[in-house]
């Protein structure tokens, strides 16, 4: 997948990072490209750890001629189904046919999907987002390069650079944090209809409804990241209380969402995402916290285990996602 230069590129790269300990490209490269990595998790279940890894090895860091003229981070050839710009490379063989995109970010998208909709990668998904080694080892086992010590390296680089902590919690590195003053004199009509007015986040005060958007299960959501009242988040976001009420299961205006909640603006799925197939309930969390951990419906978590409806989360249960 990786084209010659690339190749080349990559390893040295690869050897002066070995030699010194960390390499101050790659150190950039993350800093620039982890929110985006975390993003892709959260949207599609493909671990950040091994989506950075791929990117700084698949685009030298960011430098390859694939990626500064065609924000292609990951070699990704055209393929049948590809209707874009494209770039021509020498490869495994003369003038290959390379995607081009419009930014970075699309190209982290579409790498995410390569990965979803490719059925020689589709055992990937049954591995915890956590479990780097094996999906760097299935990658390689799939055939996603021709190196054979691939696995080795994005295993050394996510070791290296503790890229681990990426797909741990991606939440914490996703960005575009709005922030709402509830009752200041700011107000939801003069701004964005997703974000209300955007305001300094650096000395938030005690009425600032602050959060993130985000994407589980493939469904749009926003990370609160202070507690806040249902029909405050509702103002913030510009949205019908019935509607938070609705798509989250919430007993009504006044239910009081906890830090680091995810709330969901659309109705939650049947099921987890692929990446996610079972859970087990730790201290303190519910059996609606864990539905909107993951974006499944209440009802159907209880269906899967069956479980009654008046049934109380006990630690150490295991829970079946999907």
């Amino acid at each position: 997948m990786k084209i010659k230069s690339l190749i080349i590129l990559a390893l040295t790269a690869f050897a002066i990072s070995a030699s010194a300990g960390v390499n101050q490209l790659y150190q950039a490269y993350i800093l620039k490209y982890a929110p985006i990595a975390a993003s892709e998790q959260l949207a599609n279940g493909v671990p950040a750890s091994i989506t950075l890894a791929q990117g700084l090895i698949e685009s030298g860091a960011g430098t390859s001629s694939l990626a500064t003229e065609c924000n292609n981070h990951f070699g990704i050839k055209c393929g049948s189904n590809w209707n874009g710009k494209t770039m021509s490379k020498d490869d495994d063989r003369a003038n290959e046919c390379f995607r081009c995109y419009n930014s970075v970010a699309q190209s982290y998208e579409d790498h995410s999907l390569f990965l979803k909709r490719g059925s020689r990668y589709a055992f990937l998904f049954d591995y915890p987002v956590t479990k780097y080694k094996a999906w760097a080892y299935g990658l390689s086992r799939a055939g996603y390069a021709t190196d054979p010590q691939y696995a080795e390296k994005l295993i050394n680089i996510i070791e290296t650079y503790d890229l681990a902590k990426y797909a741990e919690n991606p939440e914490k590195y996703v960005v575009d944090l709005k922030q709402y003053t509830v009752g200041g004199t700011h107000s939801n009509r003069g701004g964005n209809r997703r974000g209300g007015n955007r305001t300094d986040t650096t000395n938030p005060t005690n009425d600032a409804v602050q959060y993130k958007y985000v994407s589980i299960n493939g469904i749009e959501a926003v990370l609160v990241v202070n507690a806040v009242k249902v029909h405050d988040l509702a103002n913030a976001l510009g949205l019908p209380q019935a509607s938070i009420i609705r798509c989250n299961e919430y007993p009504d205006k006044d239910y009081l969402i906890p830090a680091g909640d995810y709330v969901f603006l659309r109705s939650k799925k049947t099921t987890a995402a692929p990446a996610y197939t079972r859970h087990i309930v730790k201290p303190g969390e519910s059996f609606h916290s864990i539905s909107q951990k993951y974006g499944i419906r209440l009802s159907s978590l209880y269906k899967m285990n069956n479980l009654s409806k008046d049934a109380e989360a006990k630690v150490g249960m295991e829970l079946i996602l999907r």
